[in-house]
């Protein structure tokens, strides 16, 4: 007997064809990988520049923070330490000190200075010896008188005469001066002093001049 159906399929057929899933070529396959992966790379290469951008401007705010931190409290400690009295020290036993330190020197530029001080009560007496070019040659001597316009504990303001020979200007040389000088232990301290020189060789040429040094007390 015939198949009246001839060239058509029968529901069997039918739903064997339906069951069976087309298979997607290489082609399509890589297309779609890639469809995937370049959206994927694009967020992760952006990422990974906006941390690298953001790290250095973050040590550097960081770095900043901790400056602008610091800076302010090592002032205000220095403020501190300068304007109050260690009673645990006092000038009252120093007779002798010996002094180092730097000097704005007038008309010749930065000069090593070199300075023994002999104290008598309130009264002190000492010869200073300068070095121009901070270590170099040795360039004026001048003596030194003063007076202890004030002394508390371990602080003391002074106003001094030196008068000497300079020889790198070759002109005697008279140099009022105002220090102010405080003890860093018992026998250690620091000193910061302004003055203003006159030399005797050519027109009024006073200027102000500026110091600071370290020194130890005996």
């Amino acid at each position: 007997m015939k198949n009246k159906n001839h060239g058509n399929p029968t529901t069997n057929e039918v739903a064997a064809r339906s069951s069976v899933k087309p298979v997607p070529s290489p082609r399509s396959s890589r297309r779609a990988t890639r469809s995937i992966l370049h959206p994927l790379s694009s967020i992760l290469c952006g990422g990974f520049a906006l941390l690298c951008a953001s790290a250095p401007s973050s040590h550097a705010q960081t770095a900043t923070n901790s400056l602008a931190q610091t800076l302010p409290n090592f002032i205000q400690q220095l403020t501190t330490w300068g304007t109050s009295y260690n009673t645990n020290y006092n000038w009252s036993p120093v007779t002798v000190q010996i002094e180092d330190g730097y000097k704005q020197a007038t008309g010749s530029g930065a000069s090593d200075y070199l300075r023994l001080q002999y104290d008598l009560g309130k009264f002190n007496v000492g010869v200073e010896g300068e070095f121009l070019g901070v270590g170099s040659q040795f360039t004026a001597g001048e003596f030194e008188a003063g007076y202890a316009l004030f002394e508390k504990y371990d602080f003391k303001i002074e106003a001094s005469l030196l008068a000497g020979y300079d020889r790198g200007l070759k002109a005697a040389e008279v140099e009022p001066e105002i220090k102010v000088t405080k003890l860093i232990t018992a026998n250690t301290y620091a000193t910061a002093g302004f003055s203003m020189p006159w030399f005797s060789k050519g027109a009024f040429n006073a200027s102000g001049q500026f110091r600071i040094g370290a020194g130890f007390t005996f």
